[in-house]
């Protein structure tokens, strides 16, 4: 698990990262996404969060019309975290410098949030995953997490 991880799938992503209960996920269409994210985890038990310039689009439909749902992330977060068997687990908040947005329509939902309160294993009480590692791959399985219904995939960069 040690090493830095590129998120595969950003629209899984994005979906876990929008605060649980503002969207029905089932409105949410996914349009496409910019940027990156990458998630480090080091020896000493820090992951490191990196958005690069992250921006993520959704249509989003109530009754007969669509509206523009998009998220912004870019900067730097972490946490100190801990493995117990095949789970990890964010434990103490280090460091949120991390912008993020949500622009619905034309309203600034969502801004000044910490990464504690939109990013994925940082979330209480979603901050448990479940692991699967290899060589080239990391995947996250969150246990009754109400925004998405699959794991969070990675590939290794390093």
């Amino acid at each position: 698990m040690i090493g830095i991880w590129q998120i595969q799938h950003p629209e899984t992503f994005l979906r876990a990262s929008i605060p649980a209960g503002s969207f029905d996920p089932d409105t949410l269409k996914f349009i496409n996404s910019i940027g990156g994210i990458a998630y480090r985890f080091d020896q000493r038990g820090v992951l490191t969060v990196e958005a690069v310039q992250f921006i993520g689009k959704f249509d989003v439909k109530i009754g007969i019309n669509l509206e523009a749902l998009e998220i912004k992330m870019s900067g730097f977060a972490s946490s100190k975290y801990e493995i117990d068997g095949g789970q990890v687990k964010t434990v103490e908040l280090l460091s949120s410098d991390m912008d993020f947005s949500a622009l619905y329509g034309q309203d600034e939902m969502m801004a000044d949030m910490k990464a504690r309160d939109f990013l994925p294993l940082f979330v209480v009480p979603y901050n448990l995953a479940n692991y699967t590692c290899s060589e080239q791959s990391l995947s996250l399985e969150f246990i009754n997490f109400p925004n998405i219904d699959k794991p969070l995939e990675f590939k290794r960069l390093r």
